[in-house]
């Protein structure tokens, strides 16, 4: 909802009826944990649903929704035994099992919430509600950087637009300007703290979106930073 309050101080946000604002805000398969729609889109498809429920969409929504709970409670379920966990760790004697127990966790992360996005497109696209895609093989990825692009992407987009592009816009054009180093390095770190503390507003969240704010800013930008800090 946050998004529709700023696009509407900033004039973006279309006309919405009392129904289509509702409807989007209670749409119960993307209100838990999203996927993180924007009103805008939502309301097309909303409309175009009421007069084209097509066969082809509930058949591919029903494939979506069986996908989704075989990863959900056959993957993710059956790795929840194997993985890292309080019990788990007291059990572990070698290296190679605490990585296994920590790869099982990895993986369980990942196809208990993949699953979970797979369930409410699904369910979406038998209502005529096509809820943007939220994973892309990330685990394939080469660095973070291309990880946040393919994880959880309707949030990670959703920083980029509402904190990560004005916050830079605004250091960048400040009457002193920052280097471009610095403004990029700042961006990241920021988004990434606030991401962090999204997941849990605790101290550990927060280092760890400021590790990953670290990582996902251009190698340059980081020893950059540090060659100037030292110079001061």
């Amino acid at each position: 909802m946050l998004h529709t309050l700023r696009d509407r101080q900033t004039g973006r946000l279309p006309i919405l009826s009392l129904q289509e604002y509702v409807s989007y805000v209670v749409f119960f398969p993307s209100l838990t944990a999203g996927p993180i729609d924007r009103a805008e889109r939502f309301v097309k498809d909303f409309n175009l649903s009421k007069n084209d429920a097509r066969l082809a969409s509930m058949v591919e929504g029903g494939k979506r929704i069986a996908v989704g709970l075989f990863k959900k409670f056959v993957l993710a379920d059956t790795l929840a035994l194997v993985a890292l966990s309080s019990v788990n760790f007291s059990l572990v004697q070698s290296t190679f099992w605490m990585w296994a127990l920590l790869y099982a966790y990895a993986l369980r992360i990942y196809f208990d919430f993949s699953g979970y996005t797979d369930i409410a497109i699904g369910i979406g696209r038998l209502m005529g509600i096509k809820l943007p895609e939220n994973f892309d093989r990330p685990y394939l990825k080469s660095n973070l950087t291309s990880f946040w692009n393919s994880w959880h992407m309707t949030l990670a987009q959703w920083f980029r637009t509402y904190i990560f592009n004005p916050l830079t816009r605004a250091l960048r054009t400040a009457r002193n300007p920052l280097p471009a180093y610095l403004v990029i390095l700042i961006g990241q770190l920021t988004t990434m703290c606030l991401i962090g503390l999204w997941h849990g507003v605790t101290w550990n969240f927060l280092l760890w979106g400021a590790w990953h704010g670290w990582a996902c800013s251009p190698t340059t930008a980081g020893w950059n930073f540090i060659v100037h800090i030292l110079a001061l």
